[in-house]
Formats: structure tokens, C-alpha cells, sequence
């Protein structure tokens, strides 16, 4: 599921997501879900868009109230029923694709022909024999029917209480006070069940379109040809308008897989082991500020100096980096609140570049071929671009590098205000 930025409030920084469904949760009703979002300061929330709401965001839990994490593996619960009922899902799957491709065949024979041959003549004659021929296959077809079909009524109809099958991948979760609770995956054979209904969809139009006859399939083809590529236009031109508005967020969010959830979780919940080079002994509560106050404390105070400009480029999400209390969360805070500046500088030199590409890679080199980047500052950038990659650290605590991507930002930092009030007095 996409995330709407522009509906998660100022100041929270969103380091996991996931989609979780209920455990007696169907196949069937797979569409139906939310999802679950993690803030880097452990606060669970779920994610449900609506018109009564400035934010779609409600808090549900917090990781200081959990007391154990566990991921759970699937569970078969009926072991011979699910896995008949996975085999009924692939035959129908095979069953719906071959028929796809003899009506498309018949299609095909109508639009080029204006019949579909039955018999052995050329000319769409039929004889006796190839009468009898057809009426002995439609006899088959019939009687056979019950045998190839039932195995495409059995997984549409066991998609309503596949949940009495198997029960999914899922989190548990224990709080202090005895509660539990669970986080399910998507139900097994969703993927397939997805497939299964986009080819019945998919057929049911070509058998609509053999009903119609040959003379008027070529303007029908036409017409929906037509009709379908005006959608696509359509939504390719409300797309660019879309991306050519400015959002608050640097880039766009999904929901990602359960076990990475999990880890994430996990992670947030372990009490953090002791590092070298902490001014305190961490615990679970402990923000990388109260850790590293002294280590810090010149570079903040320059920070500081810059809090308004801060506060009203990023709504107040540059204190994340301080507040957060995992070193590769602040990490990714830092680098977050660069490319916002990035950005920013970029729209305000009016040099052209896609929303979709304001990476920070991106923007430093559309910036270097500009020319307006100095050595010291392209310096900056190459040591944020490097050290504030969360993904690089493996999700592992790194004061070093924390302390060389935090003093690169508050140079960073500095040149981007005094540049802005250059641009001003201009």
C-alpha cells in the first residue's frame, strides 16, 4: 500500500511498515486490511486515510509497553485441505489461461474469417460427419465438465474460509501488563486467488467480445481501443500534475514485507547493548542527544542557531536526528532533512527535475552539472550521501558515524541559510 505523506503529522519519522490483516482473515477479503506503521521513537500507529480526519495516523501501542516480540511462522492448520485447495488454484489458473487462448483463437478466426470453421472445408461448410463430430464434443464437454470445473468452484468457493486452513506469518505481541496481541500477514494464496480473478476478468471480456458479431467486432475493437487509451492518457497527465507540485516529503513510502517489520521491531525493542565512545549508559528510552551530549554540544549550538529556518523547512522534523533513540534512525533523519534543503535550493535556483528524482545523488549531480556546488560543500554532501545510509550500517549502532554525518549537516547547514539570505538580498 502507498502512504500518503502529506497525511503522517510533522516531526514523525516512519522507519517500518506493514500490512496486517486479521487471523480469521480469508482470502477472499484480502482487499480488505490497514496497516501498521513504526515511528523511529517506538510509537505503533495504524494508517487509515479518512474524510473526518487531518491525519491518518492512530496510535495503538508503544515499544516501552511491549514486554516480547516473537514472529511466528505459517501454521497449516488443515494440512491436506490447504494443499488440495493451492493445487484446485494453479489447475484453475492453467484451466482459465488455456481457455483465454482458444477464445482469443476464435476471435481471431471471426475478425479474418467471419466464421469460426467447425468442419474440415474451407469455405465454413459442415458436413454430416463433422456435425456429429461437434455434437459428440459438446456432449463431452458437458459431462466432462463437472470434473475440469470443480476444481476452479472448489478455490473460489474455499477462498471465503481458507483461514481455517492455514494461518499466515504473523507477529505476537506481549505487553507488561499480560495483554497479546498479533500483527497477521497476507493470507497464503493471495497471489495466486489475485490471479486466479484478473483472468476470470479477463475472459469474461473475450467471451463478451465473441458474442459479437464479426461485422461489428472490428468497430467495437476500435472504440474500446480508442476509450482505453484516453484513460491512460488521462492518467498519465493527472500523474505529472501530481509529481509537479511540491509535497513536504522527499520521496514516497510502501509497505514493506512482515519479517522486515518484525526486525525493525525487534530492534527498537532489545535493549541497546553498551558502545564505546557514549557520554551515558544507554537504555531503552535514551535519545542519541542524551548519549552524546557532550561529543556534540558545539555543533549543536550552531544547529540552533538555524532553529527557526529548521522548523519551517522540515515542520519541525529535523529534531528527529536528536530525539530519535537508534543512531541509524537519526541517520536517516539527517540525510532526510538534506535533501529537503537539496531541494529547496534546487527550486530556488529554477533548475527543472522530476519529483520522483530528488534522491540525494541525484539532485548533487544535477547540481554539479549546474555549477553551483563548491568543493567544500560537494565535500558535505559526499560524506551525508555515504555515512547517513541506514541501509549501509545493517541496522548496527555507529557513534563514529553518526558524529561525522551530524558535524557535515551543520556545515551543510550553514552554508544553505547564509546562501538563502545571499539569494534574498539579490
Amino acid at each position: 500500500m502507498e502512504i500518503d505523506p502529506e497525511l503522517i503529522p510533522p516531526g514523525i519519522h516512519i522507519v517500518g511498515a506493514a500490512d496486517v490483516y486479521g487471523l480469521q482473515h480469508p482470502v477472499a477479503g484480502q482487499k480488505h486490511h490497514t496497516t501498521c506503521l513504526l515511528s523511529a521513537n517506538g510509537e505503533l500507529m495504524m494508517y487509515h486515510p479518512n474524510h473526518l480526519t487531518s491525519y491518518a495516523l492512530f496510535q495503538v501501542a508503544d515499544v516501552s509497553e511491549i514486554e516480547e516480540v516473537e514472529y511466528l511462522e505459517p501454521t497449516l492448520l488443515q494440512p491436506k485441505k490447504y494443499k488440495f485447495w493451492r493445487f484446485c488454484q494453479g489447475y484453475s489458473a492453467l484451466l482459465l489461461l488455456v481457455i483465454i487462448i482458444s477464445q482469443v483463437y476464435i476471435i481471431y478466426s471471426q475478425a479474418t474469417s467471419g466464421f469460426v470453421s467447425l468442419g474440415s472445408s474451407d469455405d465454413g461448410s459442415v458436413s454430416s460427419t463433422d456435425f456429429y463430430m461437434v455434437t459428440g464434443l459438446l456432449i463431452f464437454t458437458i459431462l466432462g465438465g463437472v470434473s475440469f470445473f470443480f476444481p476452479l468452484f472448489y478455490s473460489t468457493r474455499a477462498a471465503n474460509y481458507s483461514h481455517e486452513f492455514a494461518t499466515p506469518s504473523r507477529i505476537r505481541l506481549s505487553t507488561k501488563e499480560g495483554g497479546e496481541g498479533y500483527f497477521v500477514a497476507k493470507p497464503l494464496g493471495g497471489k495466486m486467488h489475485s490471479l486466479t480473478s484478473r483472468l476470470g476478468y479477463l475472459l469474461v471480456v473475450l467471451i463478451i467480445m465473441v458474442m459479437i458479431p464479426a461485422s461489428e467486432l472490428l468497430i467495437v475493437g476500435v472504440f474500446f481501443s480508442v476509450l482505453f487509451s484516453g484513460v491512460i492518457v488521462v492518467e498519465f497527465a493527472l500523474h505529472y500534475l501530481r509529481s509537479d507540485s511540491l509535497p513536504t516529503e522527499i520521496g514516497y513510502l510502501r509497505s514493506g514485507s512482515m519479517y522486515q517489520f518484525y526486525k525493525t521491531l525487534q530492534d527498537l525493542h532489545r535493549t541497546p547493548e553498551k558502545e564505546e565512545g557514549l557520554d551515558v549508559e544507554p537504555d531503552p528510552s535514551s535519545t542519541v542527544q542524551d548519549r552524546l551530549s557532550k561529543r556534540i554540544e558545539e555543533p549543536l549550538s550552531v544547529l540552533y542557531t538555524h532553529e527557526s529556518f529548521l522548523d519551517e523547512l522540515t515542520e519541525g522534523e529535523w529534531k528527529a536526528m536528536l530525539t530519535a533513540n537508534k543512531i541509524y534512525f537519526s541517520l536517516a533523519q539527517i540525510r532526510r532533512c538534506t535533501e529537503k534543503m537539496l531541494f529547496q535550493f534546487i527550486a530556488d535556483k529554477n533548475i527543472k527535475i522530476k519529483p520522483q528524482n530528488r534522491g540525494i545523488k541525484t539532485m548533487m549531480d544535477r547540481l554539479r552539472n549546474e555549477g553551483v556546488l563548491t568543493p567544500e560543500v560537494n565535500k558535505w554532501l559526499e560524506l551525508i550521501k555515504t555515512v547517513a545510509n541506514p541501509a549501509a550500517h545493517d541496522m548496527k549502532e555507529d557513534v563514529d558515524d553518526f558524529l561525522t554525518a551530524f558535524r557535515a549537516f551543520v556545515s551543510f547547514t550553514t552554508w544553505f541559510v547564509e546562501s538563502q539570505a545571499t539569494m534574498e538580498e539579490e
